[in-house]
């Protein structure tokens, strides 16, 4: 009877300890997603970007495969905020129809 007892609890804490994991890898995520992306834009940040690079050079390198890279960088746009406003610039940068017309 003992034994049976035992066993059960030891299944009931093996359980929690799944139900633990599962949890903590759900948090990992969330905080891996908040520290790679930017929170007003939902774009990958710098340091997203260097991680991906990396990789893309190293697998490029790896099938030996040239790589191509393009950027764009939005000149004076501090000047636009400083002109009409930061919250002007944050609605430009997260809206979807001022890049489509």
């Amino acid at each position: 009877m003992q034994a049976e007892m035992d066993r059960m609890e030891s299944s009931r804490r093996e359980l929690e300890a799944k139900d633990e994991v599962c949890r903590l890898h759900d948090e990992k995520k969330v905080i891996l997603e908040a520290a790679s992306t930017d929170s007003l834009t939902k774009i990958a940040n710098r340091a997203a970007f260097d991680k991906r690079l990396e990789e893309e050079l190293d697998r490029a390198h790896a099938e030996r495969h040239p790589l191509s890279l393009i950027m764009l960088d939005l000149d004076h746009f501090k000047l636009f905020n400083d002109t009409y406003g930061h919250q002007t610039g944050d609605e430009i940068l997260t809206s979807r129809s001022s890049l489509y017309g």
